[in-house]
């Protein structure tokens, strides 16, 4: 199944979507520079705020909106020393409730304002994850990426490492697969579109989303969207989805 069909929408809204992202990841990467983010939660939780918004679709109008927000300093006790984990990030999708608007002056001014569109509750998906200040980690730093790692494999759950590139170039993307980590990285905007919000990378189940969440993260972002919701598979209620090295096909 092509990435579009997962998505469940045409391929130019699709391939309008990546046109978008990448556009905006282009320009937060010339306006979120190490100068002013030197600290690593800093720098990610302004890198996500700043993706804000992204309105896109040719054949139909679609929206992906994040916000960020910093959770809890690192401790002796933190989730990171524990688990492994330093952040989450959640995908929650909506339904329209333009049926339901009494004032339709305001669903055309804004048809995605947050008043016109309701969670859905029963489906949300999280990952939870390892953020680098850098890329070129030295050979401490390698060892204790491994263990945090480690760590994370040992919850069972969908995991990745993002890494900030030098030079302000952006965001990549390691991502956690079964007893290993993929040491081949992948850029933020192709993760978020064609394995996050997929369905080729991430956990469904309630109980392990909300445990995954309630942990005294450093810091969590959101992602809500319009998108058509996807169809977890059954078994995904039960324990973590069944992790594929596949790569998804454009």
């Amino acid at each position: 199944m092509l990435t579009y069909q997962r998505l469940g929408i045409s391929e130019r809204d699709y391939n309008d979507l990546k046109l978008k992202f990448d556009s905006k990841i282009n320009y937060i990467n010339k306006s979120v520079s190490k100068s002013n983010f030197k600290q690593e939660d800093g720098y990610f939780i302004a890198y996500f705020a700043k993706l804000d918004r992204i309105i896109f679709g040719v054949d139909k109008e679609y929206y992906i909106e994040f916000k960020s927000s910093k959770v809890t300093d690192k401790s002796s006790n933190s989730s990171e020393i524990i688990t492994g984990c330093d952040f989450g990030l959640e995908v929650i999708w909506k339904n329209s409730i333009k049926e339901e608007i009494t004032n339709e002056a305001s669903w055309k001014e804004d048809p995605f304002k947050e008043d016109n569109w309701q969670k859905d509750p029963k489906l949300r998906k999280a990952i939870v994850g390892q953020a680098k200040n850098k890329t070129n980690l030295n050979t401490t730093e390698k060892r204790d990426l491994k263990e945090q790692c480690e760590k994370m494999q040992k919850l069972k759950v969908s995991y990745v490492v993002m890494l900030r590139c030098a030079n302000d170039k952006g965001i990549i993307v390691q991502i956690g697969e079964d007893e290993s980590l993929n040491e081949t990285p992948i850029p933020l905007s192709e993760y978020i579109i064609d394995y996050f919000l997929a369905c080729l990378h991430g956990e469904t189940a309630p109980n392990l989303v909300e445990e995954m969440l309630k942990s005294d993260l450093g810091f969590r972002v959101e992602i809500t969207s319009n998108l058509p919701k996807p169809k977890p598979k059954p078994t995904s209620d039960l324990g973590p989805e069944s992790r594929t090295k596949r790569k998804p096909k454009m």
